[in-house]
């Protein structure tokens, strides 16, 4: 007998009758069975309840016939576990997600293909139903896009395809808001505000002072154990900073989440060189800098050999596909040199840090490591002594990367 446990009761005939009435080409629509698995493991996803979702229907077409349909979908809601649920709730990163989906998206492909004359490869899954707090989005699985393996991270080829697929997500964003500059006005910072700064320092703080106590043992690193303690004193005034948009200086719509288990490849019939990648999960999206969504993912996504031998050629991977979109939409008077690129890169080297020091830890973490959501309440994370994340911390694989980055920032004079 199957676990169907974890299924809400709203997910039923009625609500997917609702969600595909628009898809299907006919009327009379029925849903006559539905098949309902969870879309990824719990270790693989955090800030949401992922469900996917096989739909048989019948309807009648437009010849009047009677016929049948299948549509496979992705539904989206909220987190089960209390933790995430309440910072889902309480940066209201759900509703960023719809409004990315609802509004942004459809607004840039619009505007692109405006300027372009011609129909744009759409880099997101398409939202086919939205109600509060619950997003159905087409299934990316079935369309052949794949998730690579977090732990062991992207290679070359998957980093420059990710990056040059940024790269035309970002440019759109520029085009879009050019035409309508009140269209990235939903897009303000939605987790590191002044409004959240109380929480953020709540779990920021005994989190480093965490992280430091068990940097403390590893043999030749314990000087960073009070580096990492003495960063953690002004580090939330410092991510607030770092994530606000500069005056002067190019702004774009950032993924915001952009790492591994976000970007989904297609690969070549029989081959294993990505050709498309498709992005998902847009919660904390921001209207910033672009070297944001790239530090994120420098520190996040690539495996150890092509972050520390190919940064550089990455960065300007991206740059050139940039410059090629902006001229492509019209937008080639935009002053963005590789230089300006780089030197923003390495002002917002903090948010590197941050991610390293706090995402890495989970992304690299063996199912064992994680601390478990459903068991741990944000008081838990709110001490030094027993704090849970020491046990991802602790990680084989985050210690043996974050030992080489602890030497990489020191060298940057970051740390």
């Amino acid at each position: 007998m199957e676990d169907h446990s974890f299924v809400p009761d709203w997910l039923n005939k009625e609500f997917l009758k609702s969600a595909i009435q628009k898809e299907v080409n006919g009327s009379k629509i029925d849903v006559t069975k539905f098949d309902v698995q969870l879309a990824v493991s719990q270790d693989n996803h955090f800030g949401s309840c992922l469900l996917r979702v096989r739909v048989e229907y019948s309807f009648t077409d437009k010849n009047h016939i009677s016929t049948t349909g299948t549509k496979h979908l992705i539904v989206k809601s909220l987190p089960k576990a209390e933790i995430m649920r309440t910072i889902v709730t309480q940066t209201g990163i759900f509703k960023r997600e719809t409004d990315v989906y609802l509004v942004a998206l459809p607004a840039m492909y619009r505007v692109a293909e405006e300027l372009i004359g011609s129909k744009v490869q759409y880099l997101t899954s398409r939202c086919i139903y939205s109600v509060p707090n619950i997003l159905v989005l087409e299934d990316l699985d079935h369309l052949g896009y794949k998730m690579a393996d977090r732990r062991s991270g992207l290679d070359l080829r998957h980093c420059q395809l990710a990056l040059r697929s940024l790269a035309h997500f970002h440019g759109m964003s520029v085009a879009l808001h050019r035409k309508d500059p009140s269209s990235m006005s939903l897009f303000s910072e939605a987790f590191y505000k002044e409004e959240q700064r109380t929480f953020l320092s709540s779990n920021f703080e005994p989190g480093l002072q965490t992280l430091a106590s068990v940097v403390a043992k590893w043999p030749g690193f314990e000087r960073f154990a009070e580096k990492i303690r003495k960063m953690a004193e002004n580090l939330v005034t410092k991510a607030i900073e770092v994530v606000k948009p500069k005056n002067g200086s190019l702004s774009v719509l950032n993924h915001g989440d952009f790492w591994t288990n976000n970007i989904l490849f297609k690969c070549s019939s029989g081959s294993e060189v990505p050709e498309e990648a498709m992005f998902v999960d847009f919660q904390i999206s921001r209207f910033s800098s672009p070297a944001l969504d790239l530090q994120y993912f420098m520190y996040t996504s690539p495996s150890q050999e092509v972050r520390f031998e190919h940064m550089d050629d990455l960065l300007e991977t991206y740059h050139k596909e940039l410059r090629k979109t902006l001229k492509m939409l019209g937008c080639s008077d935009v002053e963005f040199t590789i230089e300006h690129l780089k030197k923003e890169f390495e002002d917002r080297a903090i948010f590197g840090l941050i991610t390293a020091c706090f995402t890495l830890s989970v992304i690299l973490a063996d199912p064992k490591e994680i601390m478990d959501l459903e068991n741990v309440t944000l008081d838990d994370l709110k001490v030094v002594e027993g704090n849970p994340m020491e046990k991802t911390f602790s990680g084989t694989r985050y210690r043996e990367t974050f030992q080489k980055l602890l030497l990489y920032f020191e060298s940057k004079g970051i740390l």
